[in-house]
């Protein structure tokens, strides 16, 4: 009798390829054409230079970073600029290691 395996989710998984998710997938489709769309901005001989470089800069802004695979890069970003920025989740205190040598 073949082994029973637990079930994670009922969710159907929509990874296209590896950490790459459809909707992963059209967030940098996006950022990719609004970057075509306003390469007028960058110096003429830059402006195919200036999409590629966009469309690789969102495709690692989705990739899940090596601390924290459960997320991705933007959500670490956001946290990071909440912290630093708004003063959201500070420090009650700071700890002291010398509080830990005594012992």
């Amino acid at each position: 009798m073949e082994e029973l395996e637990n079930v994670e989710s009922i969710r159907p998984k929509r990874e296209i390829k590896g950490w790459l998710t459809l909707p992963d997938l059209i967030f940098v489709v996006i950022l990719g054409v609004v970057s075509f769309f306003i390469r007028g901005i960058v110096y003429p001989k830059f402006e195919i230079l200036f999409v590629v470089f966009t469309v690789i800069n969102a495709l690692l802004l989705v990739k899940p970073p090596k601390e924290n695979p459960n997320q991705k890069n933007y959500n670490m970003m956001l946290l990071i600029f909440r912290r630093y920025f708004f003063k959201e989740y500070e420090c009650y205190r700071s700890i002291d290691v010398r509080e830990f040598d005594q012992e």
